[in-house]
């Protein structure tokens, strides 16, 4: 009895836990990348890449996105697949803990800024969670990197973090006008409101020309913040593309 309270007071057996249960949800979602069925997108008319861009919703470009290059995706796949076989093994967990920190994070930042599923990004909360929990069992070795980095001989190291929080504050006023004078810049009389997702939509009305077998289609047309448009239609999803364009507003 003694010997299994012992056992159970040992820090390796939770980093162990935790270490292979990273890599356990890891190793699957690099394999899944790696063999190309993470980011499969269906074939035919109901693809993402037969829709309008508008249409889609952040999981249809996310997919659409990330399942673009095969390579890209095995790769990726790759990036999760070598710091979760670095976690398995005592003398390589802490480098495969750093590794695999940026894509913990990446993911979970994605998962909630293009709003995807609730399970998926509980999931992924969950990883990153996992990830911070092994630099605590490796403070040890994570505190020397650190001191590393800043330097054992800064002069005024204690006071770094009061220099960052202030560098904060100054930089508050000159980013709210930089962000200011762009949604400014974005307005226009063809454009709309860009900045906050509202562009002007122009719909140029087809007709029937004598007896055409053509199917008539709507032809949207959006200008940009940039001096260009693009024409988009209804009936294909066909994106022609950036045109040049310039405004004479006292001509109108």
């Amino acid at each position: 009895m003694k010997n299994i309270i012992l056992f159970l007071k040992r820090k390796a057996l939770y980093y162990a836990i935790v270490r292979y249960t990273l890599s356990s949800f890891m190793m699957s979602f690099g394999i899944m990348k790696v063999i190309g069925m993470q980011f499969s997108n269906i074939a035919g008319p109901t693809s993402s890449y037969h829709q309008s861009l508008e249409y889609l919703t952040g999981i249809q470009l996310t997919w659409a996105f990330l399942g673009y290059s095969m390579w890209l995706q095995v790769l990726l796949g790759l990036f999760e697949c070598v710091p979760a076989c670095l976690l398995l093994f005592r003398r390589t967990a802490f480098t495969g803990a750093i590794l695999l920190f940026p894509m913990t994070l990446g993911v979970c930042l994605i998962n909630f800024a293009m709003h995807l599923w609730s399970d998926t990004q509980l999931i992924s909360i969950v990883l990153l969670l996992l990830n911070l929990v092994c630099f605590l069992f490796e403070w040890p070795g994570l505190r020397q990197i650190i001191s590393i980095v800043l330097g054992p001989k800064i002069k005024y190291r204690n006071i770094l973090p009061e220099v960052i929080f202030g560098l904060i504050l100054i930089s508050i006023p000159v980013v709210r006008k930089v962000r200011a004078d762009y949604g400014r810049s974005t307005q226009t009389i063809l454009t709309g409101d860009w900045f906050h997702g509202h562009p002007d939509e122009y719909t140029l009305v087809s007709e029937k020309i004598n007896d055409s077998l053509l199917p008539s289609h709507l032809l949207k047309i959006y200008f940009g913040t940039w001096d260009e448009y693009s024409e988009i239609s209804d009936s294909t999803g066909n994106w022609d593309g950036y045109k040049r364009y310039s405004v004479d507003e006292p001509k109108q």
